[in-house]
């Protein structure tokens, strides 16, 4: 790892150095993490077919600079068959407007799948892989000019492929007009940076995206979008973080509320006194859809959390 002080042109005869390593003496290394180095370090075109743990971390300086391309990524990766565990961090370039219709990368062991970047391209990444149905998924959009539009049909495509039967608590950090944050896992086991020992024993899926353009997806909250995409109706726990105030509606929650009708455990996170009557309100049926007239939404209900 280099220090900040020393990225320039050094860093990348560096990485050319390091390419060249691991091109021609390295071709059965199985684990490798490599932060401050510019993608273009990793040998795309033929990488070790054994890799199953990769592990590269670009600062964002970096990222404009890069000649990777999207198509020499999806190559690469489903050329590594064996991968249990990727972490991609301002890797992935931006521009993907020439890459071709969607082919499925069959990364059918992977245990840990980590993006972190600016863009919707960590999204669309994500769309174009197959995992192990219990893979752990760590997605953070940290910054993005507008609403990172993939990340839905990513989301859906996920699940569907995915084994849902233990992820039954649903944690929703962030919900405002320029943030989405929320965690699907088993219940009290929510996600963690530490390496699990036993495969594929700790599934989750974790969300992260903040966007500039206020007025996308308005009037409806981002994570009322994707919490429709999620399988809400077997979700047993539910948390509510009520972070930017003037964004939670009542209304939001009585659409809801029917779909969850497997809930037994609610938590209402930083909601002040005005947010618990509306949200009260709703819990005893009083505020409700047009389309629904269930008395009492959430039939299953035992513990409320304030």
């Amino acid at each position: 790892r280099l220090p900040g002080s020393k990225r320039s042109k050094l860093l990348f005869k560096e990485a050319s150095t390091l390419l060249d390593f691991l091109t021609r003496c390295a071709p059965g290394i199985r684990k490798l993490d490599l932060r401050q180095f510019p993608p273009e370090c990793f040998p795309w075109s033929s990488p070790p077919a054994s890799m199953t743990t990769l592990i590269l971390s670009a600062d964002s300086s970096l990222e404009s600079m890069s000649t990777l391309t999207f198509v020499e990524l999806l190559n690469g990766l489903g050329a590594m068959p064996c991968l249990r565990y990727l972490s991609l961090s301002g890797v992935i370039p931006k521009h993907t407007q020439n890459t071709p219709p969607p082919e499925v990368v069959q990364l059918l062991h992977l245990q840990t799948l980590r993006l972190t970047g600016n863009g919707n391209q960590y999204a669309m990444l994500w769309h174009r892989l197959k995992m192990h149905p219990l893979c752990a998924v760590t997605i953070e959009i940290i910054r993005s000019h507008s609403y990172p539009v993939t990340l839905r049909s990513a989301l859906a495509r996920h699940l569907v492929e995915s084994d849902m039967s233990t992820l039954t608590e649903i944690v929703v950090k962030k919900n405002t007009a320029t943030t989405i944050a929320f965690s699907i896992f088993p219940p009290e086991m929510p996600p963690t940076e530490e390496d699990v020992g036993d495969r594929y024993t700790h599934p989750s899926i974790s969300i992260f995206a903040a966007w500039e353009n206020r007025l996308d997806m308005a009037p409806h909250l981002p994570a009322v979008q994707l919490l429709l995409t999620t399988p809400i109706a077997e979700m047993t726990r539910l948390t509510l973080d009520a972070f930017d105030l003037s964004r939670v509606d009542p209304e939001h929650m009585a659409g809801l509320a029917p779909l969850a009708r497997s809930l037994k455990v609610l938590t209402l996170s930083c909601f002040r006194s005005s947010l618990l009557s509306g949200a009260f309100l709703v819990l005893g049926g009083v505020f409700a859809t047009s389309r629904h007239s269930e008395a009492f939404p959430f039939r299953r209900l035992r513990t409320i959390v304030l």
